[in-house]
């Protein structure tokens, strides 16, 4: 009952708000998703897509000077050895049927003479060169002056799920529980403001509300805040997809 009410009073809060605030609407040059991504089993794409919205990465292995690419592009995953227990989880759940690697990589790497004795400060794992990720760096890249960076394809999203939030807020996700804030904040930095107001309309379209916080002014970057009253909802929808190390990120 508790959680039904929780839902009810979310829905109550979502049409309030809705019909008191706008959020601008967005224009993209609308992509279409790749037909080899809708053939993928469904939950790795949504967690690939909560990976790419924070940590993860696709490059291309052979990527000329020209900026030609050749062969098809790799998934690549670096976190902090603080992370091992959820990037072992990732791999072995996601990952390991698209990578022919036998497991997490340290670094440093404690296996080799030189390192011996070291502290591991970070892991890593890729996948193989496949056509499905040479598909996704297609719509999460753009070319720019020579160099690919991140984007957020504008059919997010058909590709995101409660699967996708638990995984966006694990990897670049804090609970700020500083006074009465106690909420998330999603670290939006690398994406436009234009880019975070359509994950603005993805979250409302989960009845999940949420602000712009201006992180900074001179460079124009914002962070996305989930409104305090929303978190109720959040944590019923995602609490069972969340690694036990990272609850903490919900206030709990």
């Amino acid at each position: 009952w508790a959680l039904k009410l929780v839902y009810v009073m979310s829905l109550i809060i979502l049409t309030a708000y809705m019909a008191t605030n706008t959020i601008e609407v967005i224009n993209f040059c609308q992509m279409a998703m790749p037909p080899i991504l809708a053939s993928m089993p469904r939950k790795d794409l949504e967690t690939m897509t909560g990976n790419m919205l924070g940590d993860g990465s696709i490059r291309y292995p052979n990527l000329g000077r020209d900026g030609v690419a050749r062969g098809n592009a790799r998934y690549e995953m670096t976190m902090s050895a603080a992370a091992h227990g959820y990037m072992q989880a990732l791999y072995d759940n996601t990952f390991l049927q698209y990578s022919t690697m036998r497991g997490l990589v340290p670094f440093p790497n404690t296996a080799l003479p030189q390192h011996l004795g070291k502290d591991v400060t970070q892991y890593y794992f890729a996948s193989r060169s496949l056509p499905i990720f040479t598909a996704l760096h297609s719509i999460w890249y753009r070319l720019d002056g020579g160099l690919y960076v991140k984007i957020v394809p504008s059919f997010i999203g058909e590709m995101f799920s409660a699967v996708t939030l638990a995984h966006w807020i694990m990897e670049d996700g804090y609970f700020d529980s500083h006074g009465r804030t106690q909420t998330i904040l999603l670290c939006t930095e690398c994406f436009t403001v234009e880019e975070c107001k359509l994950l603005q309309h993805v979250l409302l379209s989960m009845g999940i509300i949420s602000t712009l916080k201006v992180r900074d002014s001179s460079k124009g970057t914002y962070r996305i805040r989930i409104s305090k009253t929303s978190m109720p909802l959040v944590r019923d929808l995602i609490g069972t997809h969340m690694h036990p190390h990272f609850m903490y990120k919900l206030g709990v």
